[in-house]
């Protein structure tokens, strides 16, 4: 746990200095009505991670429990698109546009390079400090396209939706916290449902995200582009999963 914290403080470092450095265009989204739109987001997130990820999971594990390669990728490809379904309800009712979720050409080129620096040196920390724990393989290259459906995806719903709507309402700091910690309850079903873990097991399981999702409400901030931390989401998980832990 304490060398996943330094890596998000390398990691959160990086992104300040070379925010710094190079010229990111900040251009604050408008909201007519803030306060709204952020309850609005608040509840699209709780019909996501309560109903939408618990049924999905189930579906997964009944159906589909021993699926890898190919097979599991096209999966992954589907349910995304019936995840992020109620934001795009939600963007079609409240009448804001696309680019609100940080799906936008500002500082696309070069929050891809934030995001592949930051990805470098967090999974290269992660492999170097567990060097004799790490397995790689053909199957961990499936896992990776897998993961990067599904880190797009998550960050789409909490940086691109959420969090976006809650810093306009309560400012970024208060905005980024709840953002984060929406993220981190998310993933009680999964611990609980994929894990078997217990209620306490789940929660703390759960609670321990909020580390990494800070650096990535962070990164997402500072870019205003959802490219960035969808990169770093895909390559955090990833090095889970070369340790056996995903």
């Amino acid at each position: 746990m304490i060398s996943i914290i330094l890596l998000n403080v390398s990691v959160i470092l990086v992104i300040y200095f070379i925010s710094k450095f190079i010229n990111l265009r900040q251009k604050p989204y408008n909201f007519t009505n803030p306060k709204k739109s952020a309850l609005f987001s608040i509840a699209i997130v709780a019909i996501d991670i309560y109903l939408l990820n618990p049924i999905i999971l189930l579906f997964l594990i009944k159906y589909f429990p021993d699926v890898t390669g190919p097979l599991k990728v096209l999966l992954e490809c589907i349910f995304p698109i019936i995840e992020v379904a109620p934001v795009a309800l939600a963007l079609w009712l409240r009448k804001e546009p696309v680019n609100t979720l940080g799906l936008t050409s500002l500082n696309l080129a070069k929050s891809i390079i934030i995001g592949i620096i930051c990805s470098i040196i967090f999974t290269g920390g992660i492999i170097i400090i567990n060097l004799s724990s790490i397995s790689f393989g053909l199957n961990k290259l499936w896992t990776l396209m897998e993961l990067a459906i599904v880190g797009l995806t998550e960050e789409i719903i909490f940086r691109g939706y959420a969090q976006t709507r809650l810093i306009a309402w309560l400012g970024k700091p208060k905005g980024l916290v709840i953002s984060s910690l929406l993220f981190s309850i998310a993933h009680f079903p999964q611990r609980m449902l994929v894990y078997g873990y217990g209620v306490i097991a789940a929660a703390k399981s759960s609670l321990l995200l909020m580390p990494t999702a800070l650096v990535l409400g962070y990164m997402m901030m500072k870019t205003e582009n959802i490219t960035a931390p969808a990169i770093l989401h895909t390559f955090v998980d990833w090095s889970q999963n070369l340790l056996g832990k995903s």
